[in-house]
């Protein structure tokens, strides 16, 4: 049975102590000032893009994943490229499609109800 290097320990470390971080301080930078949930969970739609997406990805790029993905590409092949690069161009066509009419209706899912 193969077990990781320590780089690998280090790179999962610093992913999961990256994204503690910025939850953390942006908690504690704001706590004063957020008074309602909205400005609490959608940051009042003032937050910095990068925070964001590193939030996401960091969200996204579970431990799980981490380790998955490169033993599938090992057991079955390069499948998983195609797969990632159809969630690209799925992502491109929600943020250019899908997000605009959400934010112009001041909703955070489409499952929300309005009303």
């Amino acid at each position: 049975m193969a077990f990781l290097n320590w780089e690998d320990y280090v790179i999962c470390v610093v992913t999961l102590v990256f994204s503690l971080g910025v939850g953390l301080f942006y908690s504690l930078r704001r706590s004063e000032k957020q008074k309602t949930t909205h400005e609490f969970i959608m940051g009042d739609g003032k937050m910095a893009v990068i925070p964001v997406a590193v939030s996401l990805m960091v969200t996204l790029i579970s431990g799980i994943t981490m380790f998955g993905v490169p033993a599938e590409v090992y057991m079955y092949g390069m499948q998983m490229f195609i797969g990632t690069t159809a969630i690209f161009f799925s992502n491109l066509l929600n943020m250019h499609l899908l997000l605009p009419a959400q934010k112009k209706l001041r909703i955070t899912s489409v499952n929300q109800v309005t009303g």
